[in-house]
């Protein structure tokens, strides 16, 4: 009786080692699997700011300044895509300033007071011989679309 017993142990064993390693491998992909709400990746997000950054503060025509407001449409609020375009002014290539040290940070929920996305972008121009520091602070709604933008400007670097 203890034979059959472990003879029927040990099948039950062997079948469940075999039903366990038929699992379907899966398919291994390097994009990003953390998506927000807006659709985009994180750095996709900060890319599209950083691009948005350098086409308003060094556009090469009017032209690429709206394009560059209109770009934000799929990822700000209408109120917000307005107050840029009133806000940001016409070209003038003697305003064209050189933008270094750009560096675009995606503040996570958890680490913000408003308990949503919010995006910082720290930048230096140059013009005419005068440098400035800038921070630009992008908060998001739940939807994480830039809803409001706040802007510093550091005059002693």
């Amino acid at each position: 009786m203890k034979k059959f017993i472990s003879i029927a142990l040990i099948l039950v064993m062997i079948l469940s080692l075999c039903a366990c390693n038929n699992e379907p491998e899966q398919p291994t992909t390097d994009e990003n699997p953390y998506i927000l709400a807006n659709g985009l990746s994180p750095t996709q997000f900060q890319d599209r700011i950083a691009s948005f950054i350098r086409d308003i503060y060094s556009p090469k025509s009017q032209d690429t300044i709206d394009k560059a407001i209109k770009g934000l449409a799929d990822i700000a609020t209408e109120l917000e895509i307005n107050e840029l375009q009133n806000t940001v002014g016409t070209f003038d290539k003697d305003k064209r300033a050189v933008i270094n040290n750009l560096e675009v940070n995606l503040c996570m929920p958890d680490n913000s007071g408003s308990r949503n996305y919010k995006i910082a972008a720290t930048f230096t121009i140059s013009l005419n011989g005068v440098k400035q520091g800038i921070l630009i602070e992008f908060n998001c709604n739940n939807d994480v679309k830039i809803d409001s933008h706040s802007i510093w400007i550091n005059n002693s670097v």
